[in-house]
């Protein structure tokens, strides 16, 4: 695994944040004393709290912003310090904002609803549900970018919605080049 900073977080758990730095990685060996209490695990007692159940997390994923993400069975947790956790707020704004225009069931059922969300210490912190699927390839097959342009006209429709009214119409040729790259 990768490695930076000085500690891990115990239990298991694979990551941990400390002073802005992260650590990511296996098998390292716990150097801190037990009376410190590292970022990580005041966020994941918090939320397992927040949620009233036990948080069995897989490892972390430094992701491209800036939040650490953790993933259990049912469940995906975002941890973000300094200015990636703006984007952990705003993700908890829009589906707060999405669940108030009551999408339809075909929506709904797509959409990783925020079980809770919160700040504990500097971090500030989300947990959603996981949903079922695997990884999407790196190309879109037919069927999937069919229900993709599905689900985005749907939410362009919502009630709500804040967005200009365009017709698909307009952007078709927009559209069809994004689908055919």
């Amino acid at each position: 695994g990768i490695w930076e900073g000085e500690r891990h977080a115990r239990d298991g758990r694979t990551g941990a944040i400390k002073c802005g730095r992260i650590a990511i990685g296996e098998g390292v060996e716990e150097t801190r004393g037990d009376d410190e209490v590292m970022l990580v695990d005041e966020v994941v007692a918090t939320a397992e709290s927040a949620i009233d159940a036990r948080l069995e997390l897989n490892g972390y994923v430094l992701g491209a912003s800036g939040v650490i993400i953790a993933r259990t069975d049912r469940a995906v947790l975002r941890v973000a310090v300094g200015p990636a956790a703006r984007r952990i707020s705003e993700q908890v704004e829009t589906l707060r904002l999405l669940a108030q225009a009551n999408p339809p069931e075909t929506m709904a059922a797509r959409v990783p609803w925020t079980l809770a969300s919160g700040r504990s210490g500097l971090a500030v912190w989300s947990i959603e549900q996981a949903l079922p699927g695997d990884r999407a390839l790196p190309t879109l097959t037919p069927s999937l970018e069919r229900d993709c342009i599905d689900f985005l006209v749907e939410l362009h429709a919502l009630d709500g919605s804040t967005g200009p009214r365009l017709h698909v119409e307009e952007h078709a040729e927009i559209v069809a080049g994004l689908c055919d790259s």
